[in-house]
């Protein structure tokens, strides 16, 4: 959501697309897929505020990628569980296997639209 986090993840810059959405930039597909992993294990996307559990369906539509953000969050889950076999709807993050939690990285970053880049610099 801003260079300065973004680099704390191991971004090198941060890319915002017309909507005003802004993804972090990687060195490479692994520091992204790294980065993303990292950030999924945080409680908040298991856990409310009042320490209820979140669905993988809730997290996304609470947390990664809410309707206010003109995401369409029940597509979303759908995509995922039927593309990538995770039970969205009865696990949460925390109870996702190591295999379920890679399926769920890799469906993220497909329905993201992970896409590799060239990295240009400007001589000054």
């Amino acid at each position: 959501s801003s260079l300065e986090s973004a680099k704390k993840a191991g971004a090198i810059g941060v890319w915002e697309d017309s909507q005003g959405h802004k993804f972090g930039v990687f060195p490479s597909e692994e520091a992204g897929k790294k980065a993303l992993q990292s950030k999924l294990k945080e409680r908040r996307f298991s856990y409310r505020k009042d320490n209820s559990k979140r669905t993988v369906a809730d997290m996304i539509s609470e947390v990664y990628a809410p309707a206010s953000d003109n995401n369409n969050p029940r597509s979303y889950a759908n995509f995922i569980k039927n593309n990538y076999g995770v039970d969205v709807y009865n696990k949460s993050v925390e109870d996702l296997d190591d295999d379920e939690f890679e399926r769920l990285t890799q469906g993220i970053a497909a329905r993201e639209g992970n896409k590799q880049g060239q990295l240009i610099t400007k001589n000054r």
